[in-house]
């Protein structure tokens, strides 16, 4: 159990055969929250203010959930060995939804609160986006694709002012993006650069 203070510090306290003991400082409100128990909630009450020594029984219950699974299209096997689905929910939630995709059979699930709308994203796959980004299920378990496309790219002209025809032939230009890791592009057509929206440094 996380006891967390208004100024962001935390204090752990871990739970043993359905008990849980710790010292916190006295004289601060906590925020309650499970660490490592994604799937439950405290259901009465995730505030409490600590005077002196204290006992505060903890009850928890399990969130309602429904698996929600389909297939993913717009991405080889190899990039989705790479990504991770994010579900966010437009309101806030304490639940963290779980998802897992199996690449070799381009398809996924994850496991949604009902009658709550969430937002779409995916890790690992920057070059992509989801167009059909929102979902919201019902008490029941749900089947909806995912489909993913190339986000644009534009044309980037390269000025070579003093390099002959034969040296500009063997030139490879690598752009890297500098506030995304990994995503590093390389290209020997000085005619065929496109990249998307980014910041970028440039080598030879």
């Amino acid at each position: 159990i996380e006891f967390k203070n208004q100024a962001g510090k935390s204090w752990n306290i871990y739970v043993s055969n359905g008990t849980y003991s710790g010292k916190v400082p006295a004289g601060v409100e906590y925020s309650l929250n499970l660490i490592g128990a994604n799937g439950y909630l405290i259901s009465n009450g995730s505030k409490l203010t600590v005077e002196k020594d204290t006992t505060y029984a903890i009850a928890i219950k399990k969130v309602e959930m429904y698996t929600v699974s389909g297939s993913i299209t717009g991405l080889s096997e190899s990039q989705l060995s790479k990504a991770k689905l994010i579900y966010t929910p437009v309101e806030s939630r304490i639940y963290s939804p779980e998802t897992a995709i199996d690449a070799a059979s381009a398809t996924y699930t994850a496991k949604l609160e009902p009658n709550c709308q969430y937002i779409i994203s995916a890790t690992g796959v920057n070059d992509f986006n989801i167009p059909a980004n929102t979902i919201s299920i019902g008490k029941a378990d749900t089947t909806s694709n995912i489909a993913f496309e190339a986000k644009p790219v534009y044309a980037v002209t390269i000025t070579t002012e003093g390099l002959v025809d034969s040296l500009q032939a063997k030139l490879n230009v690598v752009f890297t993006n500098l506030n995304e890791t990994g995503y590093v592009y390389s290209f020997s057509d000085l005619n065929s650069i496109a990249l998307r929206n980014g910041v970028y440094s440039i080598s030879i």
